[in-house]
């Protein structure tokens, strides 16, 4: 994995970037999300890297205007 790829999946950087995407992002974080099979974005943060990877693929399809 690249460096800058495995530094995107820190818990505190996907934080970070959440923060800054997300409106609403504590309560987001909480909501459980049909995009990640009915899970909240909280339980894939606290995840396995690759669960922080689709977490990841989803903020950025989101900042991305390709998801709400």
């Amino acid at each position: 994995m690249s460096r800058t790829l495995n530094r995107s999946l820190r818990k505190d950087v996907l934080n970070q970037e959440i923060n800054e995407v997300i409106p609403d992002a504590d309560d987001w974080r909480q909501t459980p999300n049909n995009q990640l099979g009915g899970k909240t974005p909280g339980e894939l943060i606290d995840g396995t890297e690759e669960d922080r990877e689709e977490l990841r693929n989803l903020v950025e399809a989101i900042k991305h205007g390709m998801v709400s």
